[in-house]
């Protein structure tokens, strides 16, 4: 009896110790590991630093430097066991991506590198939401993980004291402590700390405040600043918030100056004290009809770009980026010339296409208003009642937003302690699993490397364009079950993006309920193509091949007739076609 159960108890022993030791049998196989950089971009002229960790000496690392297809530089190093540093000096233009490939023995990795005097030229946000009293090594953990995703501006969520009190002062110093609105404390020294890492790893911080909120209890404001939800001022506009938070949000008149002034005044006092690089203003999208306190009708959107214009102008150092909920007030908010702009998307656009057209409309607004970039931001919340639970992310639902935004010349703001599935930021009910993690390594690798083919002087075209393989294929709209080819057109290049929905179950971009189907690879599909001019070259890239590298295709030109093969497609595919 006694051997019976000792059989199986010998199985299960032996199960346990291959699942243990299997994770260390695959890391054994790597030659190097945590390949790093410093910061998240890097200034012209400005040395890159790259830091990778070896288990054993190596005679020698081959560093390959790319731009696009191109290789700028290619070098060997000696490899030391540990930690090893290596510098490089990229090309002194500004504003370019490049993808590192680092090889040792039969092992390789990539990373993306971004060289730019401006973050705004390419916004990659993140963001920081918990400001409780914490160990300056828990800290820089949070911000080395969003450098190692090229994360180059932060959003300081709901850091601060009061919508109208951003930071409480008390004869000239601010205090230590204080509870922010949900009532959960705030460290002075843990956002001077955060402001002071995110500016050692490259990275801007953003003060995140509205433009026309203050707590209803116990408010010393006069109740003429307000906006009312009558002519005869009876109801005072507001937004509720949970029961067991502190106050409801009172809606202040964005148009009265008494009001911007002191808001102005608040958040000068902010800089006086923290180092801030600018302000992230949040607004709440559209109010109805609302009054000011002689019964006139207030129009909320038309009041953003004459305030906004105060605020550049009082802080004419700092930064300003603001929130166009739903597209709400955007015309107006680009003319008041931001940094970038950016956009919380909610219901009323639900589909993929509704992205693509968003972005669209923002690279326009941008171009008409002569912004320093023409790539927008989009706070989009993926799996939200998914988040309900605490579960995990849905993966393929992840992805294909994310290959949907960047394809179309976006950022997607997700990232910070953990990844945004609801507009409230602390939210942490869902996790991203390890994959998950490792495949958006790769994705803010590609956004960062290739940001001037997918976010730099690139617009929409058209093009004729058939699948030799009798795939069903849109170039408009995404549709279920059908790969969606995106075509743009930089300079002297025709850009295909080609997103995989062929085993798609929606295409509503949020996946609320984290049942989007992972798609099916698929391989050496063929495509031939319209072409007014002879081609040059053909290249091809993706987030899921190779760690983006770039790979060149064999094609063949009869006359106006270009054949392509598409290696393989996962999620999201990029061709480049240079005449």
């Amino acid at each position: 009896m006694k051997s019976r159960i000792l059989i199986p108890f010998f199985i299960l022993l032996f199960c346990i110790i291959i699942l243990l030791l299997w994770p260390n049998a695959e890391h054994s196989n790597r030659s190097f590991e945590n390949l790093q950089l410093t910061k998240a971009a890097y200034k012209p002229e400005e040395e890159v630093v790259i830091t990778f960790t070896s288990n054993r000496k190596h005679k020698k690392a081959t560093f390959i430097f790319l731009h696009g297809s191109h290789v700028v530089e290619e070098r060997e190093v000696i490899v030391k066991e540990g930690k090893n540093i290596v510098k490089w000096l990229p090309p002194t233009k500004d504003f370019q991506g490049y993808l590192l490939e680092v090889r040792v023995a039969d092992y390789s990795e990539t990373i993306g590198i971004d060289v730019s005097s401006d973050w705004s030229k390419f916004p990659r946000y993140g963001f920081l939401s918990s400001f409780q009293p914490m160990t300056n090594n828990d800290q820089k953990n949070v911000v080395e993980k969003l450098n190692r995703y090229h994360i180059n501006g932060v959003q300081f969520y709901d850091w601060h004291f009061k919508h109208e009190e951003p930071l409480p002062v008390q004869d000239n110093k601010p205090l230590k402590e204080w509870e922010d609105i949900a009532n959960r404390p705030t460290s002075f020294q843990t956002v001077q700390n955060y402001i002071e890492l995110a500016h050692q790893f490259g990275m801007e911080a953003m003060s995140y405040n509205l433009l026309y909120g203050a707590f209803k209890v116990d408010s010393t404001l006069p109740r003429e600043w307000a906006l009312f939800k009558d002519p005869n001022q009876q109801s005072i506009d507001e937004h509720p918030l949970p029961e067991a938070w502190k106050s409801n949000v009172m809606v202040m008149n964005p148009s009265n100056p008494w009001w911007q002034d002191h808001l102005i005044a608040e958040q000068q006092k902010v800089y006086d004290h923290l180092d801030f690089d600018g302000w992230h203003i949040d607004q709440l999208g559209e109010r109805g009809e609302v009054f000011n306190e002689l019964g006139d009708s207030i129009d909320v959107a038309d009041q953003f770009s004459s305030f906004v214009d105060k605020i550049t102008t009082a802080h004419s150092e700092k930064d300003v980026v603001m929130n166009g909920v739903n597209q709400f007030g955007q015309e107006q908010i680009a003319a008041a010339q931001p940094e970038f702009l950016y956009t919380e998307v909610w219901d009323d656009f639900p589909t993929y296409t509704d992205i693509k057209n968003i972005l669209e409309q923002n690279q326009t607004l941008s171009k008409q208003n002569n912004l320093s970039s023409t790539s927008s931001v989009l706070a989009a919340y993926m799996n939200y009642n998914h988040a309900n639970l605490e579960e995990t992310f849905n993966e393929a639902g992840v992805l294909l937003m994310d290959a949907v935004v960047f394809a179309n010349g976006g950022a997607h703001i997700e990232l910070g302690e953990h990844m945004l599935s609801k507009e409230y930021f602390p939210n942490k009910s869902l996790k991203m699993s390890r994959s998950l993690e490792d495949k958006l390594v790769h994705y803010y690798d590609f956004l960062t490397a290739y940001q001037n083919w997918l976010r730099e002087d690139v617009s929409p075209t058209y093009v004729e364009i058939n699948s030799e393989d009798r795939l069903p294929y849109t170039t408009d709209g995404a549709e279920e079950e059908k790969l969606w080819i995106l075509p743009k057109e930089k300079e002297n290049k025709t850009i295909l993006h080609f997103i995989n929905l062929l085993d798609s179950t929606s295409l509503e971009w949020r996946d609320t309920d984290a049942t989007q189907r992972t798609p099916k690879k698929r391989e050496n599909l063929t495509f031939t193509m319209y072409v007014e001019q002879p081609v040059k070259k053909v290249w091809t890239t993706s987030p899921d091949v190779n760690g983006g590298k770039a790979q060149e295709l064999e094609m063949k030109q009869d006359g106006n007739q270009l054949t392509f093969t598409l290696p393989s497609l996962e999620y999201w595919g990029m061709v480049v076609i240079e005449n």
